[in-house]
């Protein structure tokens, strides 16, 4: 099985602005992410989706995809699900020789392997 994995990382944040471009014990927090993909066993492939151009060197640094992501998916309001599709699409189309190359896709968010890190080490 081929998998995917597509990390979710917008420019802007209601919460935090810009937090994905933060340095967090001297790496970019979008890093710890892109680094727990793609050292994860079932993952086969990574691509990063966003409209923060300023990740293009990191996704290219690690070997990624950055798929850039239109302004009408990276609102407060866009559903996750169409950035997700988006992506998927667009490595679709990348990778001509093989049009279905994925046929399971697992979702990322930048924090999510900070917040593994700290559930384990509080329990």
């Amino acid at each position: 099985m081929n998998v995917l994995a597509v990390i979710l990382a917008r420019a802007d944040s209601k919460g935090v602005s810009g937090k994905n471009f933060r340095q967090l014990l001297g790496k970019l927090v979008i890093c710890y992410t892109i680094e727990s993909a793609r050292t994860a066993e079932e993952v086969d492939r990574v691509a990063v989706t966003t409209d923060e151009l300023r990740f293009k060197p990191i996704c290219t640094g690690y070997g990624v995809d950055m798929v850039e992501r239109p302004p009408e998916l990276a609102q407060d309001t866009s559903r996750i699900s169409d950035a997700a599709r988006h992506c998927c699409l667009e490595i679709q189309k990348r990778d001509a020789t093989s049009p279905t190359w994925s046929s399971c896709y697992m979702l990322m968010y930048p924090f999510g392997p900070m917040e593994l890190s700290t559930r384990r080490y509080n329990t």
